[in-house]
């Protein structure tokens, strides 16, 4: 067992919220994607029977909605408190979302890496690699 920060407001964090939250939405997700490409290769159930995922995915979706606000509430009394277990701004703490260990201390600069594209992440040539033709440093031209 994981021993919990006693800073922690009592009940599950706003990232446990939405930790759940995502796995019931990646469950609902992955329910539907196997029913439709069971239909498309030529799974012909009765109509009736098709209502059973067709319910389990509109209450996943439910969950997902009802969790999500969940974890709302808790994002706003976390702020409250002083502190985030999601969201790593510097006016608040930033707390480790379940044992409540402290990761960045308020006033603290966010450690944010500058927004890239993933195209361009993907076209970028490594320093140094064999299709790398920038000039090391030091070596000047002529």
């Amino acid at each position: 067992m994981v021993e919990r920060d006693p800073a922690l407001l009592p009940g599950p964090t706003a990232g446990q919220w939405q930790g759940r939250a995502r796995l019931v939405l990646a469950s609902t997700i992955g329910l539907l994607l196997v029913t439709l490409g069971a239909l498309g290769f030529g799974w012909r159930p009765p109509p009736a029977i098709l209502i059973v995922p067709g319910g389990i995915v509109l209450a996943g979706l439910v969950a997902w909605i009802v969790l999500g606000e969940y974890g709302l509430r808790a994002m706003r009394g976390e702020r409250v408190a002083g502190y985030s277990t999601t969201l790593d701004v510097p006016e608040v703490d930033l707390r480790h979302p379940r044992t409540g260990a402290l990761e960045r201390a308020a006033g603290d600069a966010p450690e944010v890496a500058p927004p890239e594209s993933l195209v361009a992440r993907m076209l970028r040539v490594p320093r140094g690699s064999l299709l790398d033709h920038r000039r090391p440093p030091g070596d000047q031209e002529p």
